[in-house]
């Protein structure tokens, strides 16, 4: 079952959770806990289930369950829409007008091996380390160009993004870092190494903000000061004003909003913030979400 502090205790139709038993086995010993299994937009988020289907949390009345034959094996979001990479490298989306039409361009893609989005972007990691970022020609008001800079990224085995912002994580542990906001330090991740993990979040009006994960679990951020004193940490998620590490013990360490609720949150093996919402799974299957 799912339990969301902002909305109700669901047992039916997409919000149902149908089971996260497979997941849990996955990810058990893998550090860091890979991220993927949760999607959040701006007015919902999405959890994938064991069987591909996805649970949704909030509201969007347009919603539909993203399915193949191919299997799905993690989900992005977008501002206002979502989509899924199959077990065969391919990405299926839906939700409100396609985020323009980027959507349709990104599903003619193959040998993608991950995907992250948010509004403006998508940004596609091929097999062979290789990025491309699909920026919205349409719809938004002088978007940031990330497909120049992703360019001549090679070696890359983790990608994120935000409206202005975006990162890359090689396979040697380097992390690249670009913001075009006109106030970010590009070059603050320039000489960190044995970097597991990163994330960035942006949006249109908003204030850029990144982090690192090094595989001793400590976290540095251009943004967040407080992550200096965090230990032991096995993911990490950076949102609008907000940033969440996840513990080896289940607990999470938390900067910015939500901090009151989402810190009391238990036995979590999974977390993630974007937006404005915080959404966890427990070690025994449960969603939680603020």
């Amino acid at each position: 079952m799912i339990y969301d502090s902002l909305f109700r205790l669901t047992k039916t139709g997409d919000r149902e959770n149908y089971g996260l038993n497979r997941y849990l086995a996955e990810i058990e010993g893998k550090l860091p806990v890979p991220k993927g299994q949760i999607a959040i937009a701006r007015d919902f988020a999405l959890v994938l289930n064991d069987n591909g289907h996805q649970t949704l949390i909030g509201d969007n009345d347009s919603f539909c369950q993203l399915s193949t034959n191919e299997g799905i094996v993690k989900l992005a979001a977008t501002f206002a829409g979502y989509m899924a990479l199959t077990r065969h490298g391919r990405i299926i989306t839906s939700g409100k007008a396609r985020e323009f039409e980027r959507f349709y361009y990104v599903e003619m893609l193959s040998n993608v091996k991950d995907v992250v989005a948010t509004e403006g972007h998508t940004v596609v990691l091929f097999d062979d380390g290789t990025v491309e970022s699909i920026d919205e020609s349409g719809g938004w008001e002088d978007i940031p160009q990330h497909h120049k800079v992703v360019k001549g990224w090679r070696d890359i085995k983790q990608v994120a993004v935000g409206f202005s912002n975006i990162m890359g994580l090689t396979e040697a542990g380097k992390v690249l870092y670009h913001s075009v906001d006109g106030y970010t330090n590009t070059h603050f991740y320039d000489n960190c190494s044995d970097v597991v993990q990163i994330d960035c979040c942006s949006y249109y009006y908003g204030t850029d903000s990144s982090a690192v994960l090094y595989k001793y679990g400590t976290v540095f951020s251009d943004t967040f000061d407080g992550v200096k004193e965090w230990s032991d940490i096995i993911q990490i998620s950076v949102g609008d004003r907000i940033i969440v590490g996840l513990k080896r013990d289940g607990t999470i360490e938390i900067e910015g909003r939500k901090k009151s609720v989402a810190k009391e949150w238990k036995n979590l093996v999974s977390v993630e913030c974007k937006f404005c919402r915080v959404v966890g799974i427990t070690s025994s299957g449960e969603i939680l979400s603020c």
